[in-house]
């Protein structure tokens, strides 16, 4: 499981061989998020969480919304070209 972006204590991972939808897991503190990559159409969501408190969780979100475009390069990177 990669790290492809760490930012303000979030580490961002991207699983080998992982299930669909395209999505990352972040990880921070000892707690998790998993969120789906966003596209054109649908915004950022939360496929599961634990121990991650209610802020970490919107920053979690944020981040991975503003580097989506390399997320989404990440991704591909380990996965193939998945569709948008």
């Amino acid at each position: 499981m990669p790290t492809v972006l760490m930012d303000g204590g979030f580490a961002v991972r991207v699983y080998l061989n992982d299930h669909s939808p395209p999505h990352v897991h972040v990880w921070k503190a000892g707690g998790w998020i998993v969120l789906t990559l966003p596209t054109e159409q649908t915004p950022v969501a939360v496929l599961r969480a634990s121990g991650m408190k209610q802020a970490e969780m919107i920053g979690a979100v944020r981040l991975v919304e503003q580097n989506a475009p390399a997320l989404w390069t990440a991704w591909r990177r380990y996965h193939g070209q998945n569709t948008e």
